[in-house]
């Protein structure tokens, strides 16, 4: 629906490439295995890029990162998997990015969008893998009972040109 069909896990290599983070200041908290980033946090790993208020990283000692979480008003994540095709920008309070398994969990004024197709909603997991994303009230959310909207924006067909009038 958003122009995103799936493609190999090893398509897209941006999980293997080494993560840049610029903050206005970090604190890293060893024994626990995070690391907090506060101020302009701007994440970049290939062509993912991630820009929020507040970052914690989750990277046990001896092991590789494991979780990215971000906050912000809004928080924004940015991902080229396919060269072929428009980015992949996405929104939200919250950004959760599960580094192993490759998804990313908006909650909060979500949006994502590719070109000019467009998902809105509180919640939104995207699987960068596979290419495929989920709409709704998340399934962790136990506090609210209430069914969430989903919007959805597939952009119109290009007409395609006239052909000339032949005498």
């Amino acid at each position: 629906m958003l122009a995103m069909t799936s493609r190999a896990a090893t398509d897209n290599d941006d999980r293997y490439q080494p993560i840049e983070i610029l903050a206005d200041s970090a604190v890293r908290h060893e024994k626990e295995g995070l690391t907090s980033y506060l101020g302009n946090v701007l994440i970049r790993q290939g062509s993912l890029l991630l820009e929020a208020d507040s970052v914690t990283v989750s990277s046990p000692a001896g092991r590789a990162t494991t979780e990215v979480n971000a906050n912000g008003t809004p928080a924004r994540f940015s991902q080229k998997p396919d060269p072929q095709k428009p980015a992949i920008d996405a929104q939200a309070n919250h950004i959760l990015y599960r580094i192993d398994s490759g998804n990313i969990e908006l909650s909060g004024n979500a949006r994502l969008q590719q070109g000019e197709a467009s998902i809105s909603s509180e919640h939104i997991v995207y699987l960068l893998d596979q290419q495929v994303f989920r709409a709704g009230t998340s399934s962790s959310d136990n506090t609210d009972t209430t069914p969430q909207r989903v919007q959805v924006i597939i952009p119109a067909q290009k007409k395609a040109p006239a052909e000339p009038d032949t005498p």
